[in-house]
């Protein structure tokens, strides 16, 4: 199995010598599918939660997976950070919008907005 891997790790080592985004570890989480959580903080201000809808993807924030019990949990999670600016409120139904009230939150999750604060994405 070691041989296999080889070129998929050189291709690793090679791409994290050009580009400077923060490597993470996943959270020990067990899924049995596999699923991206959608994190799309609107005007500086709400966070919207739910499933895809127009923003402006900054990255990956997080990765949740642990396997264990083998062939049971299996899945994994990505946590897809995005960012809106607009005046009106999400219409879909299947978003639920949370105003942020904590000053140090917000400020956390401004900070991660920044370039190179997560990992390029073209999750959808």
């Amino acid at each position: 199995r070691a041989f296999d891997i080889l070129k998929l790790i050189e291709i690793g080592v090679e791409y994290n010598k050009y580009h400077n985004h923060p490597a993470i570890l996943p959270v020990l989480n067990p899924y049995h599918n596999v699923c991206i959580r959608h994190l799309i903080f609107v005007k500086n201000r709400y966070v919207a939660l739910g499933k895809s809808m127009t923003a402006m993807s900054m990255g990956i924030l997080a990765v949740e997976h642990a396997g264990k019990p083998p062939k049971e949990t299996d899945g994994l999670c990505f946590t897809q950070l995005s960012w809106m600016e607009t005046d009106k409120q999400p219409s879909n139904a299947a978003y639920h919008l949370y105003e942020i009230t904590d000053q140090s939150l917000r400020q956390q999750i401004i900070k991660m907005l920044e370039p190179g604060r997560t990992i390029p994405s073209n999750l959808h």
